[in-house]
């Protein structure tokens, strides 16, 4: 029959209900498996109205494909875009478009994030809204010439059966802009900055409720010789990850020319979702994908925000302080085991949270109270002012030609936690380039 997917059977009654007289389609959310897929979520694509052509084979492929961009920021670790679900009557004759729309989201998505993996087997579940039939359909993405293949379907509850990993990175990189990236982006510059850092993340050791552990090492079921495992009534298991990396000094230290210096430094959170039972190589790899694709998200939601806004300087003439969004939770209506991500900049209620989150995860109605806003908090004065002064204690080292550019890299041993903290703001040092250039 294929390959075996299981689909929260709350999600059956959804896909039933939505309105008969017109055709949907949208995105499946889960965790993927070598076994099996576990879809946990479908989030309809939002069309306007004048966007929505009569039939599903004419709707432009950026519609689907800038949905999935906008999904992926709010996935945590362990779970990603495995497919494509379509409701409406007559779906065999879209079979080419839907296909199409696989192919180019996987593409989409895979440019799009660098750092996490991206399941290549995906999913297409068909649900013709006259006779409630719901059949389904696998496609290997990564190449167009590929065909539809037979797969088996089954709804099940998985409310239970999770391995929930957890951890919290201290983050403090300092980095340059050199002559040559003057005609560069900002966020260009920012990510390029960044990307050793994400790069250490790769490379660091993790340590799995303050142990050293095998790769294979299993959370979330003890293997029981001669008996058959089961999900049915497993809570939770939370294991929580510490990072170990090397220490290392800033990138671009090296630059002949320096136009301007950044630093980056705060404390963000980071959650991954995975089915039990899950290996120690499992929750490492989900952990790190999470932290990056979070540190990468906060840096391009802050780029963005700068283009709409303008940028409002902070203490001196010659340094801006800006401050990324906090990252919040929120809870899936139907599965309180797992949550979706969202960030918040400063000035942003919990309501325009949950207007967005209604939009992108297609959930009608979110409970504000379900929205956790206080695992991370934006920096207040006394941060800014310290992040303040710190930087410009750093280009006073620099300027009097100290060799050290970074006191918190020189003072870390070899290997040192990564793991503690409570604030992310960045520190844009304006020593010789004003940052409107930047944005252009």
């Amino acid at each position: 029959m294929g390959r075996l997917s299981i689909i929260e059977k709350s999600l059956e009654e959804k896909l039933l209900q939505l309105n008969a007289s017109s055709w949907h389609v949208g995105l499946l959310v889960g965790c993927v498996t070598e076994q099996r897929d576990y879809i946990v979520h479908f989030a309809n694509t939002p069309i306007e109205k004048e966007d929505r052509p009569e039939k599903l084979s004419d709707l432009s492929d950026v519609l689907v494909t800038s949905h999935a961009g906008e999904l992926l920021r709010m996935l945590p670790g362990g779970l990603c875009i495995c497919g494509i679900a379509a409701i409406g009557s007559n779906l065999s004759s879209s079979n080419s478009k839907l296909q199409q729309l696989m192919t180019a989201t996987y593409k989409t998505l895979c440019k799009s994030d660098k750092y996490g993996t991206q399941t290549n087997c995906w999913q297409l579940i068909l649900v013709d809204s006259l006779s409630h039939k719901i059949s389904s359909r696998s496609l290997l993405v990564d190449d167009y010439k590929n065909t539809l293949s037979p797969s088996e379907v089954r709804f099940q509850s998985l409310s239970s059966g999770w391995v929930i990993a957890e951890t919290k990175l201290a983050v403090d990189r300092n980095f340059y802009i050199c002559r040559k990236q003057e005609n560069e982006h900002f966020e260009e510059q920012l990510l390029g900055g960044l990307s050793p850092y994400l790069q250490l993340i790769s490379d660091s050791f993790c340590l799995c409720n303050g142990c050293v552990v095998s790769d294979d090492e299993q959370f979330g079921a003890e293997s029981i010789k001669g008996k058959k495992f089961s999900h049915q009534n497993l809570s939770p298991t939370r294991v929580v990850v510490d990072l170990l990396g090397r220490a290392q000094t800033c990138s671009n230290s090296s630059c002949d020319e320096q136009m301007s210096s950044l630093r980056l430094k705060g404390t963000v959170s980071s959650i991954a979702f995975l089915r039990a039972p899950a290996t120690a190589a499992q929750l490492s790899q989900a952990i790190k994908a999470d932290l990056q694709r979070s540190l990468v998200t906060r840096c391009q939601l802050l780029c963005e925000d700068m283009l709409q806004v303008g940028s409002e300087k902070h203490s001196s003439d010659d340094q801006i302080v800006y401050e990324t969004p906090p990252r919040v939770y929120i809870t899936h209506t139907s599965l309180p085991a797992i949550s979706f991500s969202d960030h918040m900049f400063k000035g942003e209620k919990v309501e325009d949270c949950t207007e967005r989150a209604q939009q992108i995860l297609g959930i009608n109605s979110i409970d504000s109270a379900t929205i956790d806003v206080t695992t991370e908090r934006t920096a207040d004065v006394e941060d800014l002012e310290s992040l303040n002064r710190y930087q410009a204690e750093e280009v006073a080292a620099d300027d009097s030609g100290a060799t050290s550019r970074s006191s918190f890299l020189n003072n870390m041993p070899a290997i040192a936690t990564l793991a503690s903290g409570a604030v992310l703001a960045m520190v844009v040092s304006l020593t010789y380039l004003n940052l409107d250039e930047f944005i252009g």
